[in-house]
């Protein structure tokens, strides 16, 4: 595999037999977090095919934590479109990687239309210590209030610490939206 390297296997990634692909992005994994491996494995988590998506997920968490940063993005948009076997593994993987990148990844994912990406970014983010932070960061953003409202439910009255503050504020925006979110997240 060292020999071929990411540049060898690259072209296997356009192959159209999912089978080649995901052995593509677990050989990818195997070869450790060179160059062009994360750039290549984004492609493999972006794929039509569930396998391919899988395996791409395996191989950055083979990778380690610099992977799984620097894959932030596209791991928090895979949610959306996962199977629950994949969601649960892709869950668990940024459950436990504490990397800035994963937290403001999270964030913009709450900008997300998408339901079930949506109930599963709120109930990865509600989970962490720091969830009262990353949602008000996600309530600052217009795309992601609702989202963000909603997770600030989950997070219930007791866990909302200086959030708190910032919806007390919300509530006299110059937005009547922004104002009834905020006076329906503190009801």
């Amino acid at each position: 595999l060292v020999a071929v390297g990411v540049a060898g296997l690259a072209p296997r990634l356009a192959d159209p037999r999912p089978a080649v692909r995901a052995n593509t992005a677990l050989a990818l994994g195997v070869l450790g977090d060179g160059p062009g491996v994360v750039d290549a494995l984004a492609v493999c988590l972006r794929d039509d095919d569930a396998s391919v998506r899988a395996a791409a997920v395996r191989a950055v968490a083979r990778l380690g934590d610099g992977a799984i940063a620097a894959s932030a993005p596209e791991l928090v948009r895979a949610l959306g479109g996962a199977d629950p076997a994949l969601a649960t593994q892709l869950a668990t993987m940024l459950r436990a990687t504490g990397q800035p990148a994963i937290a403001a990844a999270l964030v913009v994912g709450l900008d997300a239309n998408d339901g079930r990406q949506i109930a599963r970014l709120l109930e990865i983010v509600t989970a962490r210590a720091d969830a009262a932070d990353l949602l008000a960061q996600a309530f600052a953003r217009p795309g992601a209030q609702d989202n963000a409202a909603h997770g600030f439910v989950m997070l219930g009255k007791d866990r909302l610490g200086p959030a708190r503050a910032l919806l007390e504020r919300a509530r006299v925006d110059i937005s009547a939206y922004v104002r009834e979110l905020a006076r329906t997240t503190l009801v």
